[in-house]
């Protein structure tokens, strides 16, 4: 609920949004105003922002404002109490682009605020105060640092600190849901998974209005943060205890099952008090499987968690109707094991046995086929009702127009530059991955065909287009690409593919552990028109060839990668980031179409030049019938430019048999 200030107003949004938090029983405001007016002018004097401030009141009574203050002022109540539902009503109201959290317990010196914006304008999306002097952080703060580090790979020194600054965009993406003191650690949790840059900067300690809360608070108050932390964590909540039980009760269930082959009479030392155990400890352990599974897929649907390998194969491999094929297949050897157990019992004329490992494994089959089943059921209600549990995956893009200006900047070190032909539908979007990376990069659109649609999508997200007047070919269009900017790395997008958020991070990180090198390649996976992970027979192969030549290898050379090369072009052009400092002399073969990358590589190499790679699959490539790949193979030209290759690295025999096989996956 908005309570208007006499002060509120204004005639333009304004910049940054100062929201101050205000507990129950806080009267006087006047130092937080006076605060927040001396952040204001600092702002204005460094950075040229303009601000406002909003008090969001946590509970019932009058709050009085003071009568002066150069800052308009917004005053909101909360429907209900508590920290975090109060600071999310508030920021719901604000229209500043950039955030700055506070209390107004005068924990914090609110002019430091300043370099937290800082951090901001330089590209990270949330800065956090970092307590200095002579005030270190408690041992619960610390607990809690350490259980960040372990969970989530978060390395900030105080994840409840609630003195920070946070970008707008960043805010809107995390989908904030706490209700009370876990909202600061929810905000650093969610943004570390979807791979935000987070940052610190110190601030100086001023004199709290507070004193300590009881300690039946505080513990109060730790249990509901730390609780929040693994719900976020379905690895450590679920899987972790998963795997424990799983390989004791699996270790005890061998041992047993060898002693049940073998028909010794004598009694098993494991005994049937072991059995019985390990067999609960073995559905349990299932049964928390699925719920990581469930965690896990459900964050990446909410788009708080990154997508990564182990979600690829989840897409692959997981879909209601395999689920139940398993939870199937489990019936069946359940029921086989069972049938076998009663005609054993006739055949001892319905006397005991002295083992009941059998009966378990044939009951404990029949119980992790129920869970399966049902898990399967879940996973497509939390999917949306959908039998395939991604679909779309790669919820990290956002497809929307931005609010920022995501185009040229002058003396960046990154651009990408997305190669635009024509009017294809997916060039929205790719030009969307590339502006939504966790480290912010030049973005810029080439074309040689230009019109009023890639004009369109150029506006909608704040990106430059230059247009190449040499309509000659793909080498020429690339050729353009790599001089359409300044920045010394380039990535020549292609627009029928995707980035996903952390592609320019982990390449720019490997960029600068290796010197000389003349590009990085990531990996890659094949999606379809809906962005969602699928394979095809020539991806597997290629996928093979790069695991045997090259591994997870970051440094690529001389016979590794003329091994990685020879037997195909496996490494695709759209994954790959150039350093034109390392390319002097270089440029794409006119002659070729299709093949134009595979030559280039060739040259490279016989240059003596270092690839660097990036193991973790980092593009969605687009194949379809849309693509000019597809255009290229129906005309032939394809074909006819794979054998050339392969006829200049093996014998022409021995080229044209793998040419012939290569083409078979088409």
């Amino acid at each position: 609920m908005v309570e208007k200030s006499e002060h509120a107003g204004g005639e333009r949004d304004p910049d940054v949004s100062i929201v101050i938090y205000v507990q129950s029983g806080q009267r006087d405001l006047s130092k937080s105003v006076a605060e927040a007016n001396a952040l204001s002018d600092a702002l204005m004097e460094r950075f040229e922002l303009t601000s406002d401030l909003t008090f969001a009141l946590d509970g019932d009574g009058e709050f009085p404002l003071p009568d002066a203050s150069a800052l308009p002022i917004r005053v909101t109540r909360s429907n209900e109490p508590g920290y975090g539902v109060t600071m999310r009503q508030a920021i719901q109201s604000c229209t500043g682009q950039r955030l700055v959290l506070c209390d107004a317990e005068g924990g914090y010196n609110l002019h430091d605020a300043a370099d937290l914006v800082a951090a901001l304008l330089d590209g990270a999306g949330m800065c956090i105060g970092l307590r200095a002097d002579h005030c270190k952080p408690s041992s619960s703060r610390s607990l809690k640092a350490w259980a960040a580090r372990r969970l989530f790979g978060i390395r900030v020194a105080d994840i409840r600190c609630r003195f920070r600054a946070v970008s707008r965009a960043c805010w809107d993406r995390q989908r904030l849901g706490g209700v009370g003191n876990e909202l600061s650690g929810e905000m650093v949790a969610k943004a570390a998974l979807r791979g935000e840059r987070i940052e610190e900067r110190p601030v100086s300690v001023g004199e709290a209005f507070y004193p300590a809360a009881p300690l039946h608070e505080r513990l109060r108050n730790f249990w509901g943060e730390a609780r929040y932390l693994l719900m976020l964590s379905p690895v450590w909540l679920f899987a972790v205890p998963a795997i424990a039980l799983g390989a004791l009760s699996f270790a005890i269930l061998t041992r047993a099952g060898l002693h049940e082959l073998t028909g010794d009479p004598t009694p098993d030392p494991i005994g049937n008090y072991w059995i019985i155990l390990a067999s609960a400890m073995l559905g349990l352990s299932h049964l928390a499987t699925m719920l990581a599974v469930a965690g896990h897929l459900y964050g990446v649907r909410e788009g708080f968690r990154r997508p990564g390998a182990l979600t690829v194969l989840l897409a692959r491999r997981l879909s209601l109707e395999s689920l139940l094929m398993a939870g199937l297949a489990l019936l069946i050897l359940g029921l086989i094991v069972l049938s076998y157990v009663a005609v054993t019992w006739v055949e001892r004329s319905f006397q005991a046995s002295y083992s009941v490992y059998l009966p378990v494994v044939g009951v404990l089959c029949l119980t992790l086929a129920g869970q399966t089943v049902f898990s399967g059921f879940l996973l497509a209600i939390l999917a949306g009702n959908r039998a395939k549990f991604l679909a779309p995956s790669r919820a990290l893009i956002d497809h929307r127009p931005s609010v920022h200006s995501h185009g040229e900047t002058a003396g960046a070190t990154h651009a990408f530059v997305v190669l635009a032909y024509k009017d294809s539908p997916f060039l929205r979007a790719c030009v969307a991955s590339v502006c939504a990376q966790t480290r912010p990069s030049s973005v810029i659109i080439a074309t040689s065909t230009p019109s009023s649609y890639i004009d369109e999508i150029a506006r909608s997200f704040g990106v430059p287009v230059k247009i190449n007047p040499v309509q000659s070919g793909i080498a020429a269009d690339w050729a353009f690409g790599l001089s359409a900017t300044d920045a010394r790395y380039v990535t020549l997008a292609h627009q029928d593919d995707v980035y996903y958020p952390t592609f320019a991070e982990q390449t720019l990180e490997t960029f600068e552990r290796s010197d000389k090198a003349a590009l990085c390649f990531t990996g890659y996976e094949e999606i379809d028109d809906e962005g969602c992970p699928k394979s095809s027979k020539i991806s597997k192969i290629k996928h093979l060839i790069q695991f045997f030549a090259i591994g997870s290898r970051e440094r690529v050379e001389g016979r590794s990668l003329h091994a990685m090369l020879a037997l195909g072009n496996t490494l695709p052009c759209s994954t790959v980031t150039y350093d034109r400092r390392q390319l002097a002399g270089f440029q794409f073969s006119t002659e070729l179409s299709s093949n134009l990358d595979w030559d280039a590589w060739m040259s490279l190499l016989n240059r003596g030049e270092t690839f660097l790679h990036v193991n973790e699959r980092l593009v969605g490539r687009r194949h379809n019938e849309l693509t000019e790949t597809s255009a290229l193979i129906r005309n032939g030209r394809r074909a006819e430019e794979d054998l050339l290759m392969f006829r200049r690295l093996w014998p022409k025999a021995i080229g044209d048999l793998i040419a012939y096989v290569y083409r078979l996956g088409y």
